[in-house]
């Protein structure tokens, strides 16, 4: 499970990947939590600053990931 909130506008980078590419991504081929992060943190292209709220229905896991632009 995958959920998000926009929080403040950071800077963009032009050579990262779009937020929309990252979570699809994530939605799609992540097992894990740690793999979700992984995904979501790799390229971030700053444009959007989220909070993403990660849950793992197998391991009864939840995590919050504060994601801003990676430099």
């Amino acid at each position: 499970m995958i959920g998000e909130t926009t929080v403040l506008q950071t800077p963009f980078k032009a050579d990262g990947e779009p937020q929309s590419s990252r979570i699809r991504k994530a939605a799609q081929y992540a097992s894990s939590i740690d793999d979700v992060v992984k995904i979501l943190s790799r390229k971030n292209n700053g444009l959007y600053t989220n909070d993403w709220l990660i849950g793992d229905a197998k391991t009864d896991e939840i995590a919050i990931l504060l994601l801003g632009p990676t430099r």
